[in-house]
């Protein structure tokens, strides 16, 4: 087993931001096929303007309970956030998840 895990080279994920069950990780070319098989749906679909001083990378995965269920985009300022697993993943726990990055994201700047 440990072989085959080091000729397939897996890895653990990067995860940078964790608070109870959302994290967010960076993107990886294994993510690339959820992408494509999401685009085919419709997301839900959030915009929010961050504070100039984010961290952020311009584009990770949104996790929920670990699972992967959406990505998100920043460009400039603006984050974009598309929820595709919308079976796994309510509303309320979408607006929860952006409130505590929002405030991981002002208590690491200040």
């Amino acid at each position: 087993m440990i072989s085959y895990l080091k000729k397939n080279q897996i890895k653990s994920r990067h995860y940078f931001f964790r608070n109870g069950v959302y994290s967010l990780r960076i993107k990886e070319d294994i993510d690339n096929q959820n992408i494509d098989d999401w685009n085919a749906s419709t997301p839900i679909f959030i915009q929010l303007e961050m504070p100039e001083e984010h961290n952020l990378p311009d584009i990770f995965m949104f996790c929920f309970y670990w699972i992967e269920v959406g990505y998100v985009t920043m460009k400039d300022r603006t984050m974009t956030l598309r929820v595709y697993e919308k079976d796994l993943i309510h509303m309320i726990d979408i607006g929860v998840a952006i409130d505590l990055i929002i405030e991981s994201i002002k208590n690491t700047t200040n």
